[in-house]
């Protein structure tokens, strides 16, 4: 069933996952989830590559994923309850077998502590992951977030949004988002925020 309208993901194919593949795939090498999970540059498009193929279907297929008007951007929505500590299904072996895979499930899981930290158990939330570059294309990505914040306030979840960059912070602020998080991660050199926005305060 449909339910978010046209920037939510229903199907997904093996030519529009190689298109939108395409358009994104450029501004994740500088993305710093990317960075963080593969810190050869000289490697990262490799692992892009089998991020996206799986990850694209698997979105879907959980009906987690959304992409911007332009195509521009593309975050995925994760219930706070459906974090995945593991591989399987379509497209899955390259990324199962690639060396780094196993430091998406460090980042994955201590958003997943943080979440329940600062989201109280009787609250739904929803984890917001955004991907693609944000620079030039703000227009885009309000409209991306309107929607999303439309959804939530209808389906009645609050959005978690996590980054490891600071470059959004003000932008979301402006959308409703309020910080809830913000240290180094784990002794690396990004720095991870967490933000609400919390629909039972609007």
């Amino acid at each position: 069933m449909k339910v978010g309208g046209r920037m939510k993901v229903e199907k997904m194919n093996k030519d529009r996952a190689e298109e939108m593949k395409k358009l994104i795939s450029p501004g994740l090498l500088t993305h710093p989830h990317f960075m963080f999970y593969c810190p050869a540059k000289s490697r990262r498009a490799d692992f892009i590559d089998d991020f996206l193929s799986y990850h694209l279907f698997n979105w879907t297929d959980k009906g987690q994923l959304y992409v911007s008007p332009n195509v521009k951007i593309i975050a995925s929505l994760v219930g706070k309850k459906e974090f995945e500590y593991k591989f399987s299904g379509r497209n899955s072996f390259k990324l199962k077998m690639n060396k780094n895979a196993s430091r998406i499930f460090v980042q994955r899981k201590n958003v997943d502590h943080i979440t329940r930290i600062i989201v109280p158990d009787k609250i739904d939330a929803r984890v917001l992951t955004l991907y693609g570059k944000a620079s030039g294309a703000e227009d885009d990505l309000r409209s991306l977030i309107c929607e999303m914040e439309a959804i939530a306030k209808k389906e009645g979840f609050a959005i978690v949004y996590e980054t490891f960059s600071r470059r959004l912070v003000a932008f979301m602020e402006s959308m409703g988002f309020e910080v809830a998080y913000q240290k180094p991660f784990l002794g690396t050199q990004f720095y991870q925020t967490l933000m609400i926005y919390n629909i039972n305060s609007k």
